[in-house]
């Protein structure tokens, strides 16, 4: 049942294991490119044997000591490791002997052991173990992805590597236990992951010799048709037992590979003849997201089946959006996913899921007019049901995906009708932390939620446009996030009462630089309120000085090079604005004179060198003589450095 040491000492003293074993501590502590031009057809085959040896002690060591298991569970992962290496880099013309379809079944049976052994020990596998069936799925997936780039030149490859998976996953279909049904699956997902990352046109080109295109190969109708098609979808959406079964690693492989073999089967597009076996899969399909969005919804699942839930949901929608809209005939699609979409949302505390974001743009994209604006006005109507700060968040970022997203005039359409009553909601968001002083992370959120999408809705001229009332009533929200900063006492005092971090900082100058650029008339109009909010953020980035971040100066280098932005816009409209700099130029000044770093005043100098330069000869007088004799002094170098820099008209 164990190897002894005695076994281990043999395998030291034979010559060909003792080369296996020297070929793969060299090739897996080579980069690639040194892999490929000293690696040999007789190297592969030394690791194949090599392979198979670790293989053997592997499954003999299942019921001996820990310390042997874990010593040929180490040896059998770097095999695999090695050997994905050596067929990514080797050429494929050394590699013909031994992908004979002798090999390639010996391959994929070993493959296949190895995740029927995992799947019977369930969620109990060690990190090791986790190695180990990650390294041999990359095996099959290099195997796959080099009999797919031979396809056009020889085409025996793949339909002997599909003739041999077909022997292992679609034989033997009266054996039902899980281990040998989470073999299978775990072996299918190996290879969908790779063959749906290669391009389209190797997949529809055909062979010479056989005539049979890599698509009807690979996954063709009979596999549809299948019992391990339909095994899958049961173990999917079957009811009984269901809590326990949605908690392991292989419901949320199951579910993965589901969405695998439908990216497939839909990326053949209308070259899918068989109305049969599309009947089947949209059937399946229906079935599929119909159980995994309700089960999403339910409240009161653990975190780790919750986990397993969402993922492969997120993943089925983003792979496939239009089939959510055209298959899904026991539910609205759309609005259930909204719902998914809010649930997570308001779950995690405001963070959203880049997939799940994915998956819902995707939704959004494949929406008739009519589509999107049932579904804005379901936004609406969950909004105005429940008032919370949370629940508008989610409400508003789920309409800013949809701004950045739709398309076609009659969606935009639909979406520029509703557009000024997110952009209400949206400013509710921009409220100081004074109004919730424990909200903490989650008032971070909501400030980002509301000001990206402020930003993102400025920019889209094509579906909203703002009035000189509305951008002031931006500027105003704005200035309500910038707490007022109380001036030093003393030189080097410090400032604890800073009430904004550097996130929302670049927030507040992203949406001014955002209303520069695009709304640059109206904020003439609201100059006052423009130069107030420019004043707020000056305050703020002098008075950060490297007290908000772990790492000195990190907040103030971040915050001036934003900072230096709104500048060099309000530099382009100096006619306007050259009058309102003064106090800016001033307040910078006086800052100096109560105390300001080095580092600071290098960062700050560029933006205030763009304001200087809006100033003519009438403001500089001006500046001049308001200053005290004190801070004349202290100008003066500022100025020096300023003259430096300015053109004088020579290259």
């Amino acid at each position: 049942h164990h190897c002894s040491a005695r076994t281990l000492s043999a395998i030291g003293e034979s010559n060909v294991t003792a080369r296996a074993l020297r070929l793969l501590r060299l090739i897996n502590g080579l980069p690639h490119d040194l892999v490929s031009v000293t690696c040999e057809p007789l190297d592969l085959e030394l690791l194949l044997r090599l392979d198979a040896l670790a293989q053997v002690l592997l499954f003999s060591s299942r019921k001996g000591p820990v310390q042997y298991r874990d010593v040929f569970l180490s040896l059998a992962s770097s095999c695999k490791a090695a050997l994905a290496s050596v067929l990514t880099c080797t050429a494929s013309t050394d590699l013909t002997t031994f992908l004979s379809p002798d090999a390639q079944r010996a391959v994929l049976k070993r493959t296949y052991d190895s995740y029927s052994e995992a799947s019977g020990l369930g969620s109990a596998l060690s990190v090791g173990e986790q190695q180990y069936l990650l390294h041999s799925g990359k095996v099959i997936g290099k195997l796959v992805s080099m009999a797919l780039h031979r396809f056009g030149e020889d085409g025996s490859l793949l339909q002997s590597f599909s003739l041999a998976v077909d022997s292992i996953v679609l034989q033997d279909v009266t054996e039902a236990t899980v281990a040998a049904f989470g073999a299978k699956v775990y072996l299918l997902r190996s290879i969908t992951t790779t063959v749906n990352t290669v391009d389209n046109g190797i997949l529809r080109s055909r062979c010479p010799a056989c005539q049979y295109s890599a698509q009807e190969l690979l996954f063709g109708a009979t596999f549809y048709k299948s019992k391990m098609w339909s095994s899958l979808v049961d173990y999917i959406t079957e009811e009984e037992g269901v809590a326990n079964r949605r908690s392991t690693a292989l419901f949320c492989e199951a579910s993965l590979l589901f969405s695998d073999l439908v990216l497939y089967a839909t990326s053949r597009g209308d070259r899918t003849q068989d109305k049969a076996t599309e009947c089947e899969i949209s059937q399946s399909f229906d079935r599929v997201f119909t159980s995994l969005a309700r089960a999403a919804l339910v409240a009161d699942q653990d975190t780790t089946s919750a986990a397993n839930l969402r993922l492969p949901l997120y993943y089925l929608i983003a792979s496939v959006p239009q089939r959510c809209i055209q298959n899904v005939q026991s539910m609205n699609a759309p609005t259930q996913v909204l719902l998914i979409f809010k649930s997570h949302f308001q779950a995690a505390g405001g963070q959203a899921d880049p997939l799940l974001d994915a998956a819902f743009c995707g939704i959004v994209q494949n929406m008739d007019a009519a589509q999107t604006r049932l579904l804005l006005h379901f936004l609406i109507d969950g909004m105005q049901k429940t008032a919370c700060s949370l629940n508008i968040a989610s409400t508003i970022h789920a309409y800013h995906l949809i701004l950045l997203v739709a398309k076609g005039q009659e969606q935009k359409s639909e979406v520029s009708t509703v557009a000024k009553h997110f952009v209400l909601q949206a400013l509710k968001l921009l409220y100081p932390i004074s109004h919730c002083p424990h909200a903490g992370s989650v008032w971070t959120s909501q400030i980002r939620i509301g000001a990206r999408f402020l930003t993102s809705a400025i920019g889209k001229k094509d579906i909203l446009l703002f009035s000189s009332k509305d951008v002031a009533l931006i500027l105003g929200r704005t200035i309500g996030l910038l707490a007022p900063i109380p001036k030093k006492d003393k030189i080097g005092a410090r400032t604890d009462n800073i009430a904004i971090t550097t996130d929302i900082y670049c927030y507040c100058c992203a949406i001014l630089s955002a209303l520069l650029k695009f709304y640059p008339k109206q904020a003439y109009s609201a100059a006052p309120s423009t130069i107030s909010v420019t004043q707020s953020l000056l305050s703020h980035a002098l008075a950060s000085d490297g007290y908000t971040s772990k790492t000195p100066g990190e907040d103030i280098i971040a915050r001036s090079l934003e900072f230096a932005k709104i500048t060099e816009l309000l530099s382009s409209h100096k006619e306007v604005f050259k009058k309102h700099v003064i106090g800016l130029i001033l307040f910078f000044v006086d800052s100096m004179e109560t105390g300001m770093s080095a580092m600071t005043k290098k960062n700050m100098l560029p933006a205030i060198y763009s304001l200087l330069d809006m100033c003519s000869k009438h403001e500089m007088h001006q500046i001049q003589v308001t200053m005290t004799p004190s801070s004349k002094s202290l100008f003066r170098s500022v100025f020096k450095g300023y003259q430096k820099l300015q053109y004088k008209g020579q290259y």
